[in-house]
């Protein structure tokens, strides 16, 4: 119905929030919460960290689209919190994606390739070293 024109992508988002119980976010927050997380499953998972409630220690994740719910267990097991969805559009995630890129990701390494886990291991063991 998008393709052909009959509704916006704002009507869309609106009615998969209907029918999938969960607030909209009409417009992301300027600052993601920093949960520890790396970007590039931000990425992978279309998902983005809007809100920490420190007192019922839940944490909020946008999704455009589809709701990634296996993602969203394992951020609660990670994390030791719990974990609620929320909808917002593809556009509007995509810009913050675009302005992640443009900031620096601090801290954060990615291995890129195909590696093994002794590979891997040796890698990680020598950043901790320094």
């Amino acid at each position: 119905m998008r393709r052909l024109g009959f509704v916006d992508e704002v009507k869309v988002t609106g009615a998969l929030a209907l029918q999938w119980r969960c607030p909209v976010l009409k417009a992301l927050p300027q600052q993601l919460v920093e949960c520890g997380i790396p970007r590039v499953l931000f990425k992978k998972f279309q998902m983005l960290p809007v809100h920490f409630s420190a007192a019922a220690r839940t944490l909020h994740m946008a999704f455009a689209n589809d709701i990634e719910y296996p993602a969203l267990l394992a951020i609660e097991q990670v994390l030791d919190c719990k974990t609620e969805a929320c909808l917002t559009t593809a556009a509007g995630l995509r810009a913050v994606f675009e302005r992640m890129e443009q900031e620096p990701a601090l801290g954060e390494r990615e291995f890129a390739g195909a590696r093994d886990p002794t590979e891997m291991t040796r890698i990680a063991s020598s950043y901790v070293r320094g």
